[in-house]
């Protein structure tokens, strides 16, 4: 397929609330087509028969060039209070994803790209930790399909949103202090820092 779900986070660390924290990441794996999301469908399917526990129409949504990414949540910090360079699509509230037994995740534009894939057959999504997709060509074997992502963002949440499998975001990949509200960013196991802003004249 020419449009993939290529990540999933569903499942906030511990015993909070995973409603506004969680997100996915779909991508234009093609080599020279752009691909319009606008009016394509986002629906959950439960359980082994399918059953659709929510459709979503996309509405002002991005064109993706070849090899583009975007991620979509229902927050821009996704639920973690990161200031990131890159701009999500937000999805309205309706958008939750089951992070326990069968879960399938479709996508599918006016002009038929798209697909069906499975992101969890477990007692339990991994915890705080996003599934990269590890084989675009497999929509069932979670085994084959998926790997946890081992990049830290912030304490105890992994994933790679907007970047491709094992790369982990950097300093580009995040807004200054100075551009972020005044909430610092948070360091990433890739050893992003940022000095303090001196409140002194050079």
């Amino acid at each position: 397929t020419d449009l993939v779900i290529t990540e999933v986070y569903a499942n906030s660390p511990g015993s909070v609330s995973d409603s506004g924290k969680e997100w996915i990441e779909v991508t234009n794996v093609t080599a020279d087509t752009t691909i319009a999301l606008e009016g394509a469908t986002l629906i959950r399917l439960d359980g082994t028969a399918q059953a659709e526990e929510w459709r979503i129409t996309l509405s002002d949504a991005p064109t993706l060039g070849a090899g583009e990414t975007v991620v979509m949540s229902t927050s821009d910090d996704l639920g973690i209070g990161l200031c990131f360079s890159f701009t999500p699509y937000l999805l309205p509230s309706t958008f939750s994803l089951g992070n326990s037994g069968v879960q399938f995740l479709q996508i599918q534009t006016l002009n038929g790209e798209g697909e069906t894939v499975k992101y969890s057959n477990s007692n339990s999504f991994p915890d705080g930790q996003s599934r990269e997709r590890a084989d675009n060509t497999n929509t069932d074997d979670l085994d084959t399909a998926w790997t946890s992502s081992i990049c830290e963002l912030t304490g105890n949440t992994f994933g790679t949103p907007g970047k491709s499998v094992g790369e982990c975001l950097g300093e580009a990949d995040f807004l200054p202090e100075t551009e972020c509200g005044g909430s610092p960013v948070i360091t990433t196991d890739g050893g992003v820092t940022f000095e303090p802003i001196s409140s002194e004249l050079d």
